[in-house]
């Protein structure tokens, strides 16, 4: 199955809530296996703003940076009979 995968940026002591989205990008996952991550927390990741992440870009820049993985956290959601949807939040910060 198919999960997206968004990439939020926090800046070291910021608050919850004071994130902002850098990329999504689509990952191939085993539903049985639905909780391994893409990442794991204090992972290193690199990271190159979307086009579309006007925000992302004003703040860290067009270019590629590594960032460490802060947070990594899992929803699984299932609507009537449509095949169940993952998405993974990764929240990242400097190095």
């Amino acid at each position: 199955m198919d999960a997206l995968v968004i990439y939020r940026y926090q800046a070291a002591g910021a608050e919850q809530g004071n994130e902002f989205t850098i990329r999504s990008d689509k990952m191939d996952v085993d539903l049985n296996r639905f909780q391994t991550s893409p990442h794991k927390v204090g992972d290193t990741v690199a990271l190159q703003a979307e086009k579309e992440e006007e925000e992302a870009i004003k703040k860290l820049g067009e270019d590629q940076k590594e960032y460490v993985v802060r947070k990594c956290v899992h929803v699984l959601t299932q609507v009537a009979e449509y095949n169940p949807g993952l998405t993974v939040y990764v929240t990242v910060t400097d190095l």
